[in-house]
């Protein structure tokens, strides 16, 4: 059901229209703008439903990015010194798709493999520089034990 806000425009849209179109218009323009304004309404509709789509995906997107980043902070001397201790090749794919922000299709190119092979390489040295970063996390965390000597 197209909402009352858009009833005056798809009216008036119909309207300039004929008037655009006068030459194509019927004798009897009744049936013509009654058509018209159908398919204006399905224009709406379509458009309304578009939008509420693309607006719940972008709820949808920023519920996903809504995070208290400050608990999780990550100095750069963790973050160098877990893209040390990676290998060389997932250093460069962690590199070239999150910093020089090239698409899979160039990285895939550059590397002579497929496309999918490269979003696999990338999502496990992800995964191994996620590990490796919670690791460094808990060995700043070590509590020294104090020993006695008898």
């Amino acid at each position: 059901m197209l909402e009352a806000a858009y009833v005056d425009d798809v009216v008036s849209e119909a309207f300039v229209l004929a008037l655009t179109k006068w030459r194509e218009v019927p004798e009897n323009p009744v049936g013509w703008l009654f058509t018209t304004v159908q398919f204006l309404c399905r224009n709406q509709q379509r458009k309304t439903k578009r939008a509420a789509t693309i607006e719940l995906e972008l709820a949808a997107d920023e519920s996903a990015f809504q995070h208290d980043w400050d608990s999780d902070a990550v100095s750069n001397e963790e973050i160098l010194s877990a893209l040390a201790k990676l290998s060389e090749t997932d250093r460069a794919l962690l590199i070239l798709s999150g910093i020089d922000g090239l698409r899979a299709e160039d990285i895939a190119i550059m590397h002579n493999i497929s496309i999918n092979a490269v979003y696999v390489r990338i999502h496990r040295a992800r995964e191994r520089f996620k590990a490796l970063l919670d690791s460094n996390k808990h060995e700043s965390i070590q509590i020294e034990v104090p020993t006695w000597k008898s």
